[in-house]
């Protein structure tokens, strides 16, 4: 850990007291001064590459008296997403500590002067670069005292990502030269109070970061089937903006002249929170949604996360949704090692679930349930496969949500939940398909192939009863014993 000291305190002395640091050089306890540790950690865990901060490899603590007056700095290590500073402190005397981390560099955007402004050169900053990933926390501390836990940085900035799904199409190779290089120029500020809070400065600024298409062809976009073109940090208010940004795409490093742009108007940028744009955005100006994805806090906020969370993990993943994701997918691979995935909806649409052999999925409900989502998606970028959808040598335990199966290309109905050789213990929820297919609904299925055992202990099925099996009549799908199945018109339900 290195320290640098701004100016020598003393403790021990009863006049000396109201100074707000003791001396960093000090190599023995003094009266009225204590070593103390901070603790803190980044938001979430989560394993992907890009956004996921694990590139910030320093954590600086600013340390000011009661007045915000600047007294020292101390510096220690992010190691794996979390870190700690040590320090010397007076006891008794109200301190005001600001907590930065980043990627140590030289060539950093971002600096910080004694009174703690931050300021953004936005001119050292690239489109797809994950260097410029940087988190910050502010709070009071007396010495003396146990020092907060549970300390969690959070970013000062918008992540803005563009993804597109014709990256590859025939006409977009050949006018691209398989080379495509963007530009998005968005509204940003350049200067923030990190005692205060307040973003000051130049005033919705527009700044254009370039990147190319190729930096991160090996990660997964936040909406699954399309590509990163462009990935960017820009600073923001808390409370937040909302921005023209423009998307222009070149076929080389040196054009000048763009090949395409797409104008897209009022997007929402905050703080931590991470704006999508995506569609065909490389053949089309229209095809194109806009999401604003919940805090980077450990509630999850996209199918992508769940994902990458719990391929990620060996043991056990706990995440709750932040929106509705019923138009998103979630592959959980096959595991080495059996392990846990627990998602709480919160009211909100699940996404699809393919969950491999050792896994055990629970997904439980602590929201009330949104209205569903009756989803007419594109095969382009939706899987057609059942909302749950459990391979051999996985569990998958249901108890609470609401289910709608997905349309697939030809709009017909797909299964709502199916077990292809796993198992599906259903204790709760609401379970239907959008259309039945030549006269039968598939709210339950076994794979005709794959077996697999339903077992439904509770829940509210439409147009199907589950004592009756598929269209095969399958034994495979049963109501545990003991429970009874009423009908309320197309809904059977097992109380």
């Amino acid at each position: 850990m290195k320290t640098k000291k701004i100016f020598g305190l003393f403790c021990g002395v009863a006049a000396m007291m109201s100074m707000a640091s003791c001396s960093s050089e000090e190599v023995t306890p003094m009266n009225g001064c204590e070593m103390v540790t901070f603790t803190a950690k980044l938001p979430g865990k989560f394993t992907r590459s890009v956004a996921d901060g694990a590139k910030a490899n320093t954590l600086v603590c600013y340390v000011y008296d009661s007045a915000n007056n600047f007294v020292v700095k101390h510096e220690g290590e992010m190691k794996a997403n979390e870190g700690s500073v040590t320090m010397r402190l007076a006891s008794g005397v109200d301190y005001q500590l600001v907590f930065w981390s980043q990627v140590k560099s030289d060539k950093s955007p971002y600096s910080i002067t004694d009174e703690g402004v931050l300021s953004v050169d936005y001119t050292k900053m690239n489109g797809n670069d994950d260097n410029n990933d940087a988190f910050y926390y502010t709070t009071t501390f007396k010495g003396g005292t146990k020092p907060e836990e549970g300390i969690v940085l959070k970013r000062p900035l918008a992540p803005i990502n563009f993804g597109t799904d014709d990256l590859h199409l025939k006409v977009v190779e050949s006018a691209y030269n398989k080379n495509v290089r963007t530009t998005v120029s968005v509204d940003a500020y350049n200067t923030m109070n990190l005692l205060t809070g307040e973003v000051t400065g130049v005033e919705n600024q527009m700044v254009t970061l370039r990147a190319s298409a190729n930096d991160l062809s090996s990660e997964l976009f936040p909406v699954a089937d399309h590509e990163y073109l462009n990935m960017a940090y820009v600073l923001v208010p808390k409370s937040g903006i909302t921005s023209m940004m423009t998307l222009k795409a070149y076929n080389s490093d040196d054009a000048t002249t763009p090949v395409w742009s797409v104008e897209v108007p009022n997007a929402p940028l905050k703080q931590n929170f991470r704006t999508n744009v995506f569609g065909s955005l490389l053949t089309t100006k229209t095809d194109f949604e806009v999401t604003i994805d919940g805090e980077f806090d450990g509630t999850t906020v996209s199918a992508y996360d769940i994902q990458n969370l719990a391929n990620g993990s060996t043991t056990e993943v706990n995440v709750a949704l932040a929106n509705d994701l019923s138009d998103q997918n979630v592959v959980i691979a096959e595991s080495k090692v059996a392990k846990t995935v627990n998602v709480d909806l919160k009211g909100f649409g699940a996404p699809t679930f393919r969950v491999g052999k050792n896994v055990t999925l629970n997904i439980t409900n602590t929201g009330i349930i949104k209205e569903p989502r009756m989803l007419r998606t594109r095969a382009t970028n939706f899987s057609e496969e059942p909302r749950v959808f459990a391979l051999s040598g996985s569990v998958v335990n249901i108890y609470g949500g609401r289910f709608v199966a997905t349309l697939d290309g030809n709009q017909d109905s797909n299964s709502c939940i199916e077990a292809a050789g796993g198992e599906i213990n259903i204790y709760g929820g609401i379970f239907e398909c959008q259309k039945d297919y030549y006269g039968k609904w598939y709210v339950l299925n076994l794979n005709n192939s794959k077996g697999g055992k339903i077992t439904v202990f509770g829940g509210k099925f439409k147009d199907q009863d589950p004592r009756l099996g598929d269209d095969a009549g399958t034994p495979g799908i049963a109501v545990a014993e003991g429970k009874t199945v009423t009908v309320n018109g197309d809904w059977f339900v097992v109380e």
